[in-house]
């Protein structure tokens, strides 16, 4: 509540912006907040009110805007597609991101965007580009100084994602993975946007993605 009530004041002081790149500064904290707080709460309804209004301004804003904030606006709208399971709009944003945005810009976020492309592909039935995806974020892992467990986990999978053939070889794998997924609550490279555990669990309890962020942000608030 108290975070609704700091986004509303927020709203409130647009009027008070007079010149563009105080404007631009408001629009962009404004917008990354509000899709970042109902997107990690699973609300991607709520998130979604004010996608028309960042689709209608973002152009207005888009030279006083820096790329680093671009590319959380990308990845925040990105994830409230696939909160909707618009996965066609998902995909439009990430590759807004690959392609619109200085290589090596947020590290973290990029390699959050790779993985979730290829999981975006997955949901759109896309499975013959997926082997292609896995190599080219291997490539880009490698020039890591280290692998994490987690994302060498995650890339075994995803090269074997393809060769799923039933939904029930889906879940067992996917149990597999989760009991071997263990992400550190300090480790957030994964989950700046994509809940990607959620996402597992989802496929494993026949669930919507949603209803599953939702039940966990609910938890936190108990």
């Amino acid at each position: 509540k108290e975070t609704e009530l700091n986004l509303e004041k927020l709203k409130m002081i647009s009027p008070m912006m007079k010149t563009p790149y105080q404007k631009a500064r408001l629009f962009e904290i404004y917008t990354n907040n509000y899709l970042n707080f109902y997107n990690s709460t699973g609300s991607f309804t709520a998130a979604n009110k004010i996608v028309p209004h960042v689709l209608s301004e973002i152009n207005v804003h888009q030279k006083k805007l820096a790329p680093v904030d671009k590319h959380l606006l990308y990845g925040n709208l990105a994830n409230t597609y696939f909160g909707l399971g618009d996965y066609k709009n998902c995909l439009l944003w990430i590759n807004k991101i690959r392609n619109e945005l200085p290589l090596n810009l947020r590290p973290d976020l990029d390699s959050e965007m790779r993985m979730m492309n290829i999981i975006v592909h997955y949901e759109l039935g896309n499975a013959d580009i997926i082997p292609h995806l896995v190599i080219s974020y291997y490539r880009f892992l490698r020039k890591k100084s280290s692998l994490s467990r987690p994302e060498k986990l995650l890339l075994i999978f995803l090269k074997k994602l393809p060769d799923i053939s039933t939904e029930e070889s889906l879940i067992d794998k996917m149990t597999g993975l989760k009991k071997q997924f263990i992400l550190p609550e300090s480790n957030t490279s994964l989950l700046q946007f994509f809940d990607l555990t959620s996402w597992i669990e989802s496929k494993i309890e026949k669930r919507k993605f949603s209803e599953i962020v939702k039940g966990k942000a609910q938890k936190h608030l108990i």
